[in-house]
């Protein structure tokens, strides 16, 4: 059995992000920030269904029987939340790696992040062999 196409509309519902315009108008219908709007009866049919499918994969509108966007939205930024987060783990098991195959602790700067060996290295990074001593004159 086939699955049904879900059906869309009537309603929109206008719902800009902070700093967009509170009004616009879209295929001829114009809309109010948070206010729904029948755009079968103000179009007709036949022309609102293909306002309604354009409008229900954009971000700033909800369309009755329309997916939730937002929802799709926050799951996605989770999912990118936990690959930031394996790969700092994996990163931070690298250095603490290669710091044992050298021999000792990863040197971290103030931050406790890895040193970079830039601003603010240490004398043993930066040593470029022994100190030379001036003999007195005589």
């Amino acid at each position: 059995m086939a699955d049904k196409e879900q059906k869309l509309g009537p309603n929109v519902t206008y719902n800009p992000p902070e700093g967009e315009p509170e009004t616009t108008e879209v295929g001829g219908v114009p809309m109010v920030k948070g206010e729904a709007v029948n755009v079968v009866d103000l179009l007709g049919e036949a022309r609102a269904n293909t306002l309604l499918a354009k409008l229900a994969g954009n971000s700033f509108f909800k369309v009755d029987g329309g997916p939730d966007l937002e929802k799709q939205a926050k799951a996605r930024d989770e999912a990118q939340k936990k690959v930031d987060e394996a790969k700092a783990k994996a990163e931070e098991k690298r250095r603490d790696e290669a710091a044992k195959a050298a021999g000792g602790p990863t040197p971290t700067n103030q931050l406790g992040k890895p040193a970079t060996g830039k601003k603010g290295e240490t004398p043993e990074d930066t040593s470029e062999g022994p100190a030379l001593s001036r003999s007195p004159r005589s």
